[in-house]
C-alpha cells in the first residue's frame, strides 16, 4: 500500500469512528446499490435508464446531505469510483434497447381530447376515463377517488358538477362489486372528507392507469400543435410539470421547503434538488418525444416520397430542436424550478398535512398498521413524511425470544414489565398519553439500555429532549428546543445535575403532556404551529425536585416506573443477591446488537400477548406507581414539606372539635425563620409569601383535610372556647427535638364539655389569661 493509499484508509476509519449510526446506514444503502442489481430488476429501456438516473442521483444526494464527513471522505476512494464505473456500464447497456421500443406517445393509442371549454371539471374532465378498473375496483382508491372529488367541490362555486362526476364513478364501482353491500351515494358523499384531499388525486390515478396517455394528454393540452415546435419557454414548462406531476407536490404555508413523493415514499425536499431533478427529468423526456415525433414525420416522408421543401423544414425542425435539448441545463432548470415552487408558495396549504396517521409506523421499505396489525405498502395518501430510517426485515424467532428475555431480566416483575411494554409501545404511535413517565432506580439497572434500544429504533421518530424544556419556563420567539419536539412520538431527557439546582416545573410537564398545539417555532420558519405526539419520559437514578402545583392534575399526569434490577460483573454480589443482581452484558449497547435485533424489538412490542388487553392508545400504570408518584410530589410540595418536618399530625376524633389549632400567620412566621427559606434567592424569597404559603397549603394533598378556614370549628382552650377566628391547620403539633417521637403525641383527656388536649393551655394554669396564649400568630 502507498502513502496515499494508507492516508486515505485511515482517513476512512477515522469517519467511521466518527460517523452516528444515520450516517453509517445510509452509507449502506449506498453500498447496497452498486452491490446488486435487484433494484433493477423488471425494468428495461427508457424505464431503466429512468431508475439508473434517479439512483445515481439519490447516492449523490445521501453522500453529499445524509452521510456527513463520512460523505465526503468516500467520494474521494476507489469504491465510489468503481460505484459510478458500475452505473456507467448499466446505463450503456440499456441504453442499447431503448430504439427497440416503441416511441414514447406514438405507438400507444391516445385517448380523444375532449374539449373543456363547457366543462366545469375543466382539464380533470379529460382524465377521468383514463382511469382504468383496476383503480375504480378497489376499496381504498376508490375512497381516496371521492374524497379528492368531495375537496374540489368545497373549493369550487359549481358543487353539482363534481358530485356528478363522484356519482358516475359510484355507479362505476358499484358494477364492478354487484355483490357487495354499499352505502348510498349521498351518505358516502357527506361522510368521506378528506381536507388534505382535492381533485389532485385524479391527475395521479389517471398516470397510474395509463402513464403514456397522460402524458400525450398532458401534451396536446398545453401544446396543441407540438407537431411544428422545437423548443418550450420556461412558464410552457412550468405549467407542463404542474399538470402532469403537480399531485406529487406539497407545499406548507410558513415552512421553508416541499413535500415531493419520490421513489414511492414522501421526501421533505429542503433545497429543492431532488425537485430540480425531476423537473430536469421531465423536460429531457418532453424534449426526446418531441424529437421522436419529428423522426417519426421525417421517416414518413421519405417513405411517401415527400417534397423536397417538406423534408428540408423536417430537418431544420430535428436540428433545433436538438440544440433546444442540448441548450437546457442547469440554469434554465433553476428558472423553471423557481416559477413552480412561486406557483406552490402561492397555493401552499395552511396546515401541515404530513404525518396525522398516528397508529402507522413507517419503515423505509414498509409501513405498519396498528389498527389491522399488519404491514403494507407505502401509500402516497396517508401522507407519512417521516420514517424510522430503517428496513424492515422480518427478524428470527430467536432475536425475538433474546430481546423477551432481556426486557423479562430487566422487570422480573410482570405487571411492571407490562407497564415497561406499554410505554415502549405507546413510543411507537404518534398518539400522545397525558404522563410523564420517570425511569427511576439505581445505575446498572438496564433503563438506560431500554432507551437506547427505542431511540435506535425510532431514530427520527425520536427526540433526546432539551433539560431547559422541563426547568425554565418557555420564550417567545424562536424556540428551536419547542420546535424540535414537533410530531416526534418518543422525547426522552435525562436528569438534571444535582449541583446545578435545576428544578423540574410542574407547569410544563402539564404543557408538554396536556396541550397538544404549542405556540413554538424554528429559526428561519414562519409556522409556529408545534404539534407534541410523543410520549414523555424522564430517565433519572433519582427523582429530581419538582416545583409547581402538586394537586390531583398533577397527580394523574405523574408516573413511575421503577427499575429494581442490578447488573454487574461482581462475582460476590451475584452469589450474593441472585435476586436483585444479575450478570452485565456489555454486548446490549453495541451497534451490532441494535443493528440486528431492532426488528425483533418492534415485532415483540407489536405483538406482545402481555398488551393483548391494553388499548392501543393506552399505558398500562400500576398502583405501585400511582402511590411513588404520590410520595413523590408530597416530598416536593416545597412549603407543605417544611410542615411535615416541623409538625406531627394528630388521629382525627370522632368530635368534629378539633385538638389542637395552628394559623397560617404562625406556620409562615415559622417558616420566614427556618433554614429552607434563608436558603432560597431573592426572587424566589419574594415570591414565597404569606398569600402564596396559604394557598400551597390549602391544595396540598397532605394538609387540605387539616385546613380549616375562618369560624370552622371550635377549639376548646382557644378563642374562648368558641369557633376560630383565624384560618390554619386543625390536630397537629410541632416537633419536639428533645423529645421521642411517640411523646410528641399529646395525651387526650376529657372534660365535662368537649374533648381536647394536654397541649393546649388549662384555662385554670399559671398564665392561662395571658391573650398571648388564645391567639393565633
Amino acid at each position: 500500500m502507498d502513502t496515499a493509499q494508507g492516508a486515505q484508509a485511515i482517513d476512512t476509519q477515522a469517519a467511521l469512528d466518527n460517523a452516528s449510526d444515520a450516517e453509517r446506514a445510509n452509507l449502506d444503502q449506498v453500498h447496497a446499490f452498486y452491490a446488486s442489481e435487484s433494484w433493477l430488476e423488471g425494468k428495461t429501456g427508457v424505464d431503466a435508464l429512468t431508475e439508473i438516473d434517479d439512483v445515481e442521483f439519490e447516492i449523490d444526494r445521501l453522500l453529499g446531505e445524509e452521510c456527513g464527513a463520512l460523505g465526503r471522505v468516500f467520494k474521494q476512494s476507489s469504491e465510489y469510483r468503481s460505484c459510478k464505473d458500475f452505473l456507467s456500464e448499466l446505463r450503456a447497456r440499456h441504453q442499447a434497447l431503448v430504439p427497440a421500443e416503441p416511441a414514447v406517445g406514438v405507438a400507444v393509442p391516445i385517448v380523444r381530447i375532449v374539449s373543456a371549454v363547457a366543462n366545469p371539471l375543466g382539464f380533470y374532465a379529460d382524465l377521468l376515463p383514463l382511469i382504468n378498473d383496476q383503480v375504480v375496483n378497489d376499496a381504498r382508491n376508490f375512497k381516496i377517488l371521492i374524497c379528492g372529488l368531495r375537496g374540489e367541490s368545497t373549493k369550487s362555486d359549481d358543487e353539482t358538477s363534481w358530485k356528478a362526476a363522484a356519482l358516475a364513478l359510484y355507479n362505476r364501482h358499484l358494477a364492478l362489486n354487484p355483490n357487495v353491500e354499499h352505502h348510498p351515494f349521498d351518505t358516502i358523499w357527506l361522510e368521506w372528507y378528506d381536507r388534505r384531499l382535492d381533485a389532485r388525486v385524479i391527475g395521479h390515478y389517471a398516470r397510474l392507469s395509463d402513464v403514456a396517455g397522460f402524458l400525450a394528454l398532458c401534451r396536446n393540452k398545453l401544446f396543441p400543435n407540438m407537431e411544428f415546435r422545437s423548443s418550450f419557454i420556461e412558464i410552457e414548462l412550468r405549467d407542463y410539470y404542474i399538470m402532469a406531476y403537480g399531485d406529487n407536490l406539497m407545499r406548507i404555508q410558513g415552512q421553508s421547503g416541499i413535500g415531493i413523493w419520490y421513489r414511492k415514499r414522501w421526501r421533505w425536499d429542503a433545497s429543492s434538488s431532488i425537485l430540480a431533478h425531476e423537473v430536469l427529468h421531465a423536460v429531457h423526456t418532453l424534449y426526446h418525444d418531441l424529437l421522436t415525433r419529428h423522426e417519426e414525420r421525417k421517416r414518413d416522408l421519405e417513405a411517401n416520397e415527400g417534397s423536397e421543401e417538406e423534408k428540408k423544414e423536417i430537418a431544420k425542425l430535428i436540428t433545433k430542436t436538438a440544440k433546444s435539448l442540448s441548450a437546457y441545463g442547469n440554469q434554465q432548470n433553476k428558472n423553471v424550478v423557481s416559477l413552480i415552487q412561486n406557483q406552490q408558495i402561492a397555493q401552499s396549504l395552511e396546515v401541515d398535512p404530513f404525518d396525522e396517521e398516528r397508529l402507522l409506523f413507517c419503515f423505509t421499505n414498509k409501513v405498519f398498521d396498528f389498527k389491522t396489525s399488519d404491514f403494507k405498502p407505502h401509500f402516497k395518501f396517508d401522507y407519512m413524511l417521516r420514517n424510522c430510517g430503517r428496513e424492515w426485515r422480518e427478524p428470527t424467532d430467536s432475536q425475538v425470544e433474546r430481546i423477551k428475555e432481556l426486557m423479562e431480566s430487566i422487570q422480573p416483575d410482570e405487571m411492571s414489565l407490562k407497564s415497561l411494554l406499554s410505554v415502549l409501545r405507546s413510543c411507537l404511535t404518534g398518539v400522545r398519553p397525558e404522563l410523564f413517565i420517570i425511569f427511576t432506580g439505581g445505575g446498572r439497572n438496564g433503563k438506560g439500555v431500554v432507551v437506547e434500544l427505542i431511540q435506535f429504533l425510532l431514530n427520527v421518530y425520536a427526540l433526546a429532549g432539551h433539560l431547559c424544556r422541563l426547568t425554565k419556563a418557555f420564550k417567545s420567539g424562536p424556540n428551536t428546543e419547542l420546535r424540535e419536539m414537533n410530531k416526534k412520538r418518543c422525547i426522552v431527557w435525562s436528569e438534571p445535575e444535582e449541583d446545578a439546582m435545576e428544578y423540574l416545573r410542574l407547569s410544563n410537564v402539564k404543557m408538554l403532556t396536556g396541550n397538544e398545539n404549542q405556540n413554538g417555532r424554528g429559526l428561519y420558519n414562519e409556522d409556529s404551529v408545534t404539534r407534541i405526539f410523543g410520549t414523555c419520559i424522564l430517565e433519572c437514578n433519582a427523582p429530581p425536585a419538582i416545583l409547581g402545583d402538586k394537586g390531583e392534575a398533577a397527580r394523574e399526569r405523574i408516573c413511575f416506573l421503577n427499575f429494581p434490577m442490578t447488573f454487574t460483573n461482581d462475582r460476590q454480589k451475584l452469589a450474593a443477591n441472585p435476586d436483585t443482581y444479575r450478570p452485565l452484558d456489555e454486548t446490549l449497547k453495541s451497534t451490532t446488537f441494535k443493528e440486528t435485533h431492532y426488528c425483533a424489538l418492534f415485532k415483540l412490542l407489536a405483538t406482545s400477548p402481555l398488551l393483548a388487553d391494553v388499548p392501543i392508545d393506552k399505558v398500562h400504570i400500576t398502583e405501585a406507581s400511582r402511590v411513588q408518584a404520590g410520595i413523590y410530589l408530597d416530598n416536593n410540595d416545597f412549603m407543605p414539606s417544611w410542615i411535615t418536618e416541623n409538625y406531627t399530625k394528630l388521629p382525627r376524633l370522632v368530635s368534629s372539635d378539633a385538638q389542637t389549632f395552628v394559623s397560617i400567620k404562625e406556620l409562615y412566621a415559622g417558616f420566614k425563620a427556618s433554614d429552607k427559606f434563608e436558603n432560597l434567592t431573592k426572587q424566589q424569597k419574594r415570591a414565597y409569601n404569606e398569600a402564596k404559603f396559604r394557598e400551597a397549603v390549602m391544595k396540598s394533598n397532605a394538609y387540605k383535610g387539616h385546613y380549616v378556614a375562618t369560624s370552622k370549628v371550635r377549639i376548646p382552650g382557644l378563642f374562648n372556647d368558641g369557633y376560630n377566628t383565624k384560618d390554619g391547620l386543625i390536630d397537629i403539633v410541632k416537633n419536639d427535638d428533645d423529645m421521642a417521637a411517640d411523646d410528641q403525641v399529646p395525651t387526650l383527656v376529657s372534660s365535662a364539655s368537649s374533648s381536647t388536649c394536654t397541649t393546649l393551655a388549662d384555662d385554670n394554669s399559671p398564665g392561662s389569661q395571658d391573650p398571648k396564649r388564645h391567639r393565633a400568630a
